[in-house]
């Protein structure tokens, strides 16, 4: 039984070890995007997150949600770069992934709005009634001189417009009926 438990143990030593190689090779291969002032931030949070992260990203190389994450974290804090690139990466991971493509195109709308009305137009695409990707897509149309392009994307805007109008509309009899004055005051106030 010793000879049958050392040769278990040394395939699962062996299997491990192999394991844990690849990881570290494909690992090396990986360039992960890293802003340079990401050494002068105080927050051990935000550093613990994005290190976090990166070893997704190591992890999962070929994971979309990896990269998108990374990218969040470098937009909302403004390494716009640094996030293009990383949600350049999610795409091409998820090509059909809505929500990577419309955060690439909110990130270069306004420094690179010839870039991003390929990206938007890419997000509207897949996700044709999502208003807001379609308000930046006009934008950066706008941006680049295709006014009547951008003109062409109003629809789905103005219905989301008429939509909230309802909203607030409805808003106001319901705080009317209901005696709610002080509501009511705020409603008014538009």
């Amino acid at each position: 039984t010793r000879g049958i438990l050392a040769k278990d143990f040394t395939w699962k030593f062996i299997t491990i070890f192999l394991f844990y190689l690849s990881v570290c090779l494909s690992a090396q291969e990986i360039s992960i995007p890293q802003p340079e002032s990401l050494e002068s931030v105080a927050d051990k949070q935000l550093k613990l997150a994005i290190q976090t992260a990166g070893d997704q990203v190591l992890l999962s190389p070929n994971s979309g949600a990896a990269w998108g994450k990374l990218g969040q974290l470098y937009h909302i804090h403004g390494w716009r770069e640094e996030a293009i690139k990383c949600y350049e990466q999610a795409t091409g991971a998820q090509p059909d992934m809505f929500r990577w493509y419309y955060y690439n195109g909110l990130a270069q709308y306004k420094t690179q709005p010839d870039q991003a009305v390929s990206i938007l137009a890419q997000a509207i695409r897949i996700a044709p009634k999502y208003a807001p990707a379609r308000l930046y897509y006009a934008r950066a149309l706008r941006s680049v001189g295709l006014f009547s392009q951008a003109n062409n994307c109003g629809e789905p805007i103005s219905w989301l417009l008429r939509t909230l109008s309802l909203l607030c509309g409805w808003g106001k009899c319901v705080c009317i009926r209901t005696g709610l004055s002080r509501q009511r005051h705020i409603f008014n106030r538009r």
